[in-house]
């Protein structure tokens, strides 16, 4: 799949080890999330982005969705 923005591209080619870890840890936490739908967490995600003020990290996500749904 292409990376959705030129920072995380760069990110992880400067620290694979990081990104290797932060994909595991992603997917454990997508994995064993609880009785959630899918659809409850990516919108979970989108606000807590964008209440911390993420935009990038709030707009990637949304388009994630988009793609998957």
């Amino acid at each position: 799949m292409k990376d959705l923005h030129p920072i995380f591209t760069k990110f992880k080619k400067e620290f694979p080890g990081i990104h290797a870890k932060n994909e595991a840890l992603g997917r454990e936490i997508h994995e064993a999330s609880g009785p959630l739908p899918d659809k409850t967490r990516w919108l979970l995600k989108i606000a807590i982005s964008a209440a911390s003020q993420h935009m990038i990290a709030s707009k990637l996500t949304s388009r994630k969705e988009r793609k998957q749904g």
